[in-house]
């Protein structure tokens, strides 16, 4: 999930499987539902209602101008010799990263990813009556990198996000 400033929401999934075959008519039993046919972009300046970091909305000095989330189940193919398909899936450790990039406006950000504090993270993106909620109850915020471009230019913070497991959620 990518959400730049001023531009559209972007994600993508990958999809693994063991074999595939062609078929020509639906599964037997399936429901099947329509495509959208509106509300289907999302983007980062009148969608993104709210980006939040240890439950306050991160708003200026500390801006956000681009929120990033990656998550990877790092699953892999078993492959065997003497077969063309997998032979199974081998399951791996799930990793939920990201990056959180906002203005330098003060030290609050810069400080929380420096001494590696736990704190959380929320983003929401709503459309009409609809909406997406992606909230990572326990986070990291790690190698924070400021930003100084040169002269006229805005400094912004640069974090790393690292997901870990919530007991409690």
């Amino acid at each position: 999930l990518n959400c730049p400033t001023q531009d559209k929401v972007t994600c993508s999934f990958e999809f693994m499987g063991m074999s595939g075959s062609e078929g020509t008519s639906g599964i037997s039993g399936a429901t099947y539902v329509a495509a959208p046919t509106t509300d289907i972009i999302y983007n980062s300046s009148s969608n993104a209602s709210r980006i939040s970091e240890g439950g306050s909305v991160l708003a200026m000095p500390n801006g956000v101008t681009e929120f990033s989330l990656n998550i990877t189940n790092n699953l892999r193919e078993l492959t065997t010799v003497g077969y063309s398909e997998a032979q199974g899936i081998g399951t791996g450790q799930c990793a939920v990263t990201g990056n959180l990039t906002t203005y330098f406006g003060s030290l609050a950000i810069y400080t929380k990813a420096k001494a590696l504090t736990t704190t959380s993270a929320n983003l929401i993106l709503t459309n009409s009556t609809k909406a997406y909620v992606f909230t990572l109850p326990r986070i990291q915020l790690d190698a924070p990198r400021p930003n100084a471009g040169g002269l006229n230019q805005d400094v912004t913070v640069n974090a790393t996000i690292n997901a870990a497991e919530d007991s409690t959620t």
